[in-house]
């Protein structure tokens, strides 16, 4: 596990944590929809029982083998399989033959299947050699493909990344496209899990020294600047939070991004997709794993771009999504601990804070998470030295509200963490009541 933001901190989206980053719980990444091409079984049933005949050792039999049975997994395989062999013997002439565009077509119409497997192999011999390597990575849409099968995982995620890695090596611009597969949305929800086997790409590539984090982190940054859609946008900010959290690549990388303007362009990201609670969950967290523990010179930077205000923002116009209060109250959790002149740049009016965890916490009360950093906000608040602490507390019992308190902390979905944060909240401010 990889350092927790404390300062700008990030929620769980499962398991609330002090407001420092567990990783959120996701669901299984999605199968890859890219579009299943419609075929007739009946024609599929009639070719396999009379298939062309193929000769393995002539290049010219085997593509012409690939081109009729197009449309049966089971003989594309076939095919494959022979090609990939004809592919290790002599990998330029595979590839001067336009080898490649059966291949693709092949993990178009059969993706999750041998026969991708099969393809990706083929495309992998076809780029063990410099020249061969060339060829495939200038094409874009070739490398954007392979790319996305790295999302698959599996044996058909690592052929794929072993690939990735040798076509990055035969064109510099070819990571350009890992990041925009990395990005590009999938399904219309959003989960950590989409993004892990592109991270686990970007790293290995760096660690091999295939990547610069310099040259990664551009890439990023321009494309977290200029997402077409907030579903990307969110898929961009959990990226940088995977990179960031790495164990022994973190810091690196956070420096890169950092230095390259990621606070910047998740702001942006921010600001061009207000009404998308996927876009803002994903910034925010990128935002949070940013930041790290107790790095204040990143806190400040964040807090000059105006990106605590956005939060703010998001969760003021997300009220009813307990995700986004979740995640956006997480992350102002430990406004109390800011130096002084951090909070000067950022602005933040704590009693908006406070009113917003109130607000959270009566209509999410049976939410874990949500209410869980309600209660954090509250109970961090109320111990935090630098704060009015009259204004505070009147803020939080006011209209009832220790005793909200104590009924969030029975609830049967609050955390080990919400209850202890609760008990600490009425030691507190009961004196005061």
């Amino acid at each position: 596990a990889a350092p927790a933001p404390a300062a700008v901190a990030a929620v769980a989206a499962a398991a609330p944590a002090a407001d420092v980053g567990a990783a959120p719980s996701a669901a299984p990444a999605p199968a890859r929809d890219e579009g299943e091409v419609q075929v007739d079984p009946e024609a599929i049933a009639a070719l396999e029982a009379e298939p062309p005949e193929l000769d393995s050792e002539s290049l010219a039999s085997v593509l012409s083998f690939l081109k009729e049975t197009a449309i049966s997994m089971g003989l594309q395989r076939r095919g494959l399989r022979a090609l990939s062999m004809l592919a290790y013997q002599d990998a330029s002439k595979c590839t001067e033959a336009k080898a490649d565009r059966l291949c693709l077509e092949a993990i178009r119409r059969h993706p999750n299947t041998v026969a991708e497997v099969q393809a990706i192999k083929a495309l992998a011999n076809m780029a063990y050699e410099p020249a061969g390597a060339a060829l495939l990575a200038a094409d874009h849409n070739l490398v954007g493909q392979v790319a996305r099968a790295v999302a698959v995982g599996g044996e058909r995620g690592t052929q794929a990344r072993e690939l990735l890695a040798r076509l990055c090596v035969a064109d510099s611009a070819a990571h350009i496209a890992l990041i925009e597969a990395a990005t590009s949305p999938a399904g219309t929800a959003l989960a950590v899990a989409d993004v892990d086997p592109f991270a686990t790409c970007i790293l290995d590539l760096v660690e091999n020294e295939v990547l610069e984090w310099a040259v990664a982190a551009t890439a990023l940054v321009q494309r977290t600047g200029h997402c077409p859609g907030p579903l990307a946008a969110g898929r961009a900010g959990l990226l940088i939070r995977r990179l960031c959290e790495a164990e022994e690549a973190g810091v690196e990388a956070g420096d890169a991004l950092m230095a390259t303007g990621a606070v910047a362009a998740l702001v942006v990201a921010m600001r061009g997709f207000p009404e998308s609670v996927e876009a803002q969950i994903g910034c925010i967290d990128g935002l949070s794993f940013l930041v790290g523990t107790f790095w204040f010179d990143r806190l400040h930077e964040v807090a000059k771009t105006g990106a605590i205000g956005e939060i703010l923002a998001a969760v003021q116009r997300h009220r009813k999504d307990p995700r986004m209060q979740a995640r956006g109250l997480r992350a102002l959790a430990s406004y109390g601990r800011w130096p002084e002149h951090v909070k000067e740049v950022a602005g933040l009016d704590p009693l908006t804070v406070l009113r917003c965890a109130r607000s959270a916490m009566e209509r999410h009360t049976g939410h874990a998470e949500a209410a869980g950093a309600a209660m954090s906000v509250l109970s961090r608040y109320a111990q935090a030295p630098a704060l009015n602490q009259d204004i505070v507390r009147h803020e939080i019992i006011r209209d009832g509200g220790l005793e909200m308190v104590k009924v969030v902390a029975s609830s049967p979905s609050a955390s080990a963490e919400t209850k202890d944060l609760a008990a600490q909240l009425v030691r507190v401010v009961t004196p005061a009541a």
